[in-house]
C-alpha cells in the first residue's frame, strides 16, 4: 500500500452537485504502483459512490490525474483508497461537500393529489366499472388458456398413429440410430412425445420445469404419485455427459424409460 499521497480538485466549482465532472489530481513521494483500471473504495462502505472514477487522465510515477464524479450528497471528510483491486493508494485529508441538483422547493413542485371527493353514486359506478374490467381480463385469460390447450390436445389426437402411446414408444424405439449420442437424443424425443400423447401436455421443445408445471396443473394426482420419477428421468437426459456416454448408461436409462412409460400409460386417466 502506497502512502504519503494527497489529492485535490483542480478548478472545482464553488458548489459541487451530483453528477459534476471533476478533475482529481494526486501526487506523493512514493512511486505509483497501480495498474489500469483504477477505482475508488471507501473505508466506510456507507460512503460508496460519494466519488466514482470515470477515467484516468494522466499518470506518472509520482502523479495521477483522474476524472471523477460524485453520486451522493452530503459532507465528505473521510479517508479513501484508489485501488486497482490488488494494490491500494490511501488518500487522507480530502474534504468536499456535494449538493443535490434540485433544491428542496424543486424536489416537490406540487402538493400531493387527493383524496378525491366523489358522490356516492359515482363511487358505485366506478366500483362496478373496475370490477367488470377485472372480470373481463380474467375471463379472457381463462378462455385463451382453455382454447390454447384444446387446440394442442386436438393436434396431438390428429397425429397419424393407430398405436396407443406406450406401443408407439416401444415400436419406434427399435429403430436403429447412428451412434449412442443419437440414440440418447432419440430416446429423449420419444419419451417427450409419449408424455404429449399420453397426458396431453406440451413436452417436446419444453424445459423440464415447464413439463413438470403442466403435469402438476393438469394431472395433480399423477404428479404426486409419479412426478418424482418423471423429473428424475428428465434430469438424467440433462445430466448425462455426452462425451463419456457408454452403452451401459444408455441401456439403463432406456430400461427406466420403458418401465415408466408402461406405468404412466396404465395411470393416465388418474387426474
Amino acid at each position: 500500500m502506497a502512502n504519503n499521497w494527497q489529492c485535490y480538485f483542480k478548478r472545482a466549482p464553488n458548489k459541487i452537485t451530483v453528477g459534476d465532472s471533476l478533475n482529481l489530481l494526486c501526487d506523493g513521494d512514493s512511486k505509483l504502483d497501480l495498474t489500469e483500471p483504477v477505482k475508488i473504495e471507501f473505508l466506510d462502505k456507507k460512503q460508496d459512490y460519494s466519488l466514482v472514477v470515470l477515467k484516468t487522465l494522466k499518470r506518472e510515477d509520482y502523479f495521477l490525474a483522474l476524472q471523477v464524479t460524485p453520486y451522493r450528497t452530503g459532507r465528505f471528510e473521510q479517508s479513501f483508497y484508489i485501488t486497482d483491486g490488488k494494490n491500494k493508494l490511501q488518500i487522507d485529508n480530502l474534504s468536499f461537500e456535494v449538493q443535490s441538483v434540485l433544491t428542496k422547493k424543486e424536489a416537490m413542485p406540487y402538493g400531493p393529489y387527493g383524496p378525491f371527493k366523489l358522490k356516492p353514486d359515482l363511487w358505485y359506478v366506478f366500483g362496478i366499472g373496475l370490477s367488470l374490467i377485472v372480470l373481463t381480463f380474467f375471463a379472457s385469460l381463462f378462455a385463451y388458456r382453455f382454447f390454447k390447450r384444446k387446440k394442442f390436445a386436438q393436434s396431438v389426437l390428429n397425429r397419424p398413429s393407430h398405436l396407443n402411446p406406450s406401443k408407439f414408444f416401444v415400436v419406434n424405439l427399435r429403430k436403429e440410430q447412428k451412434d449412442l449420442i443419437q440414440s440418447l437424443k432419440y430416446l429423449e424425443h420419444l419419451f417427450k412425445i409419449f408424455l404429449e400423447d399420453c397426458l396431453l401436455i406440451p413436452a417436446v421443445n419444453q424445459s423440464q420445469g415447464q413439463i413438470m408445471k403442466n403435469l402438476k396443473k393438469y394431472h395433480p394426482s399423477l404428479y404426486k404419485r409419479e412426478g418424482a420419477n418423471i423429473r428424475q428421468v428428465l434430469n438424467e437426459f440433462l445430466a448425462i455427459d455426452k462425451g463419456s456416454l457408454d452403452r451401459k448408461t444408455y441401456f439403463d436409462l432406456k430400461k427406466v424409460c420403458q418401465k415408466l412409460v408402461f406405468l404412466l400409460d396404465e395411470r393416465k386417466d388418474v387426474k
